[in-house]
């Protein structure tokens, strides 16, 4: 079959290199715009077109997709198929009437759940005990259209969305070949998806990394998983130097300049209550601590240091961080951050951090109390 093939990043990869490799011919490979990142600004290449480059394939990288121009280009190629998968744009109806064959889309979640832009840390941060890949015929609806085939995929109790977004790609490529073979064969079944089952799964921000305490010690440990690799999780430590500039991380967060104050919800804060930015990348759940006072404890307490970490108290229950990394820095364990930044029980995390707003993550934790 010819066929054109949608993608951006790394997760699509896995599926592109197997379209490769395979008898069907790739007439196109369209993928998003370069992008400008890092703190240079130097162009940067979507995964899929390093690959796309490096196995001589006709790349395109449309501004908008759904151009007129741009599609009586698609028509002039005229393709049996088009593959999308992570492509990150949404087709239009012309576009989607140009092959014959249909367009079709790996979806990494078992539709109707989990429709969306982000399925994975959503799937994780819900505590699913399975997640999958789905084949399906795109329609203009995002992700509703017809099944083709899905497969499972179990979620180990150590995913991070890093992790499992590997073991999805991979299991995505040899579905879709087993999806485009059906296809040229005339068998491939069209399932209607249930739209009473169907949940969402929409595209994660930066601020939607923010810890919130309050919440029980198995929500926050899913929680630490899911953000990983991005946005990350993370906290507010107080910076323990009076004199120290706010650091850039909280630059573009909070929008201060390095010569003001940090501040919150209530207005301006002291520079030194300031805090740093934290980010937690490794915790489990704590169920043994060496030390605890007779006392009450707040979210976000420390309440003891090991070598294992930091065990802080959660709205319910105890977690024990295991590796952090302070804005700025390398990852480290939470012992040797602890001891190198002198926090000792007591010290509060997201202390006066009441500056989160209502996000989407934060509305989907309360629905689902």
């Amino acid at each position: 079959m010819e066929i054109i093939f949608m993608g951006t990043p790394e997760f699509a990869c896995s599926s592109l290199l197997t379209l490769i490799r395979s008898k069907h011919d790739i007439v196109g490979v369209i993928t998003q715009p370069d992008r400008r990142r890092g703190r240079g600004m130097k162009v940067s290449f979507s995964p899929v077109k390093e690959l796309s480059l490096k196995n001589n394939l006709n790349i395109y990288q449309p501004l908008n997709i759904n151009d007129p121009e741009f599609i009586n280009f698609l028509r002039k190629i005229s393709p049996d198929l088009i593959v999308i998968v992570a492509f990150g744009r949404i087709l239009s109806k012309e576009v989607l009437k140009l092959p014959k064959d249909g367009c079709i889309n790996l979806h990494a979640s078992l539709l109707p759940k989990y429709r969306g832009a982000a399925p994975i840390p959503w799937a994780i941060l819900a505590g699913e005990e399975r997640s999958g890949v789905t084949t399906f015929y795109l329609s203009e609806e995002v992700d509703s259209g017809d099944i083709i085939l899905q497969r499972e995929e179990e979620i180990r109790k150590d995913d991070t969305t890093a992790t499992l977004s590997r073991r999805l790609a991979e299991t995505g490529a040899e579905l879709l070949i087993e999806t485009i073979a059906k296809i040229e064969g005339k068998e491939a079944p069209r399932i209607p998806q249930d739209k009473g089952r169907a949940t969402y799964a929409p595209r994660l921000k930066k601020e939607d990394g923010l810890i919130d305490w309050k919440r029980s010690a198995s929500q926050i440990e899913r929680f630490v998983r899911a953000m990983d690799p991005w946005p990350g999780a993370y906290t507010y430590v107080k910076v323990k130097s009076k004199n120290e500039k706010v650091p850039r991380e909280i630059q573009r967060i909070s929008g201060t300049k390095s010569s003001e104050s940090f501040q919150d919800s209530r207005g301006k804060v002291k520079t030194e209550e300031r805090k740093n930015i934290l980010k937690i990348w490794k915790a489990e759940i704590a169920y043994r601590v060496s030390h605890i006072a007779d006392r009450k404890f707040q979210p976000g307490e420390v309440i003891d240091i090991t070598k294992e970490g930091m065990v802080v108290v959660c709205g319910e229950g105890l977690l024990l961080v295991k590796e952090v990394q302070p804005a700025g820095k390398k990852r480290m364990s939470a012992s040797s951050f602890s001891s190198g930044y002198r926090i000792k029980r007591g010290d509060i995390l997201n202390n006066k951090s009441e500056i989160q707003k209502p996000n989407a993550l934060r509305l989907h934790w309360r629905a689902h109390k």
